[in-house]
Order: structure tokens, then C-alpha cells, then sequence
């Protein structure tokens, strides 16, 4: 299963509960609102999209519904986007 981890190569701000990403070798800008965020800084490169919802879902539990849907969509954004990149576990 493949695992899910931050890109190099971007300027982080944090504001409140939000990030930008700033690559500046792209001039590309990402803004991730408060529950993108925090699936963003999950991603460290030892978790699966599955462990992401079971860490927000532990963290969140009256959000369960919701939450692997709305891990899923983050996770899409973010690999279109380019600011997380997947690698095979084994």
C-alpha cells in the first residue's frame, strides 16, 4: 500500500489553523484550509490514506462520517497539486 508524504521544496506559513505552500521554483501557491492542513502534516511518509483516517477519525470521532471522504478528496487535491507524492512501502 502506498504511503503518502510531503514534497520537498516548498516555503510553509502557517496562519492559524491554515497553510500555504509556497514553491517558489514554480511560483505555485497552495492554501490549505484547516482539515487539509492537518492531512498534510500527517504526511510524513509512514502513513497510508487508510492510517490518515483512522488519525482523524481518533481525533475527530463525531466527524466519522464524513472523514474518508473528505481525507480522500484532500489527498487528490494534494498529489494533483503536487505537494504530496506517494511511495510504495515495500
Amino acid at each position: 500500500m502506498n504511503r503518502l508524504k510531503q514534497s520537498p521544496g516548498f516555503v510553509i506559513e502557517e496562519m492559524d489553523d491554515e497553510i500555504l505552500l509556497y514553491r517558489p521554483s514554480t511560483h505555485k501557491a497552495i492554501h490549505l484550509n484547516g482539515t487539509a492542513a492537518a492531512i498534510w502534516k500527517l504526511c510524513d511518509g509512514t502513513r497510508t490514506a487508510q492510517d490518515l483516517v483512522d488519525c482523524l477519525i481518533a481525533e475527530y470521532p463525531s466527524a466519522q462520517s464524513s472523514v474518508s471522504h473528505e481525507v480522500q478528496e484532500a489527498i487528490d487535491l494534494l498529489l494533483r497539486d503536487g505537494a504530496l507524492v506517494e511511495h510504495s512501502s515495500g
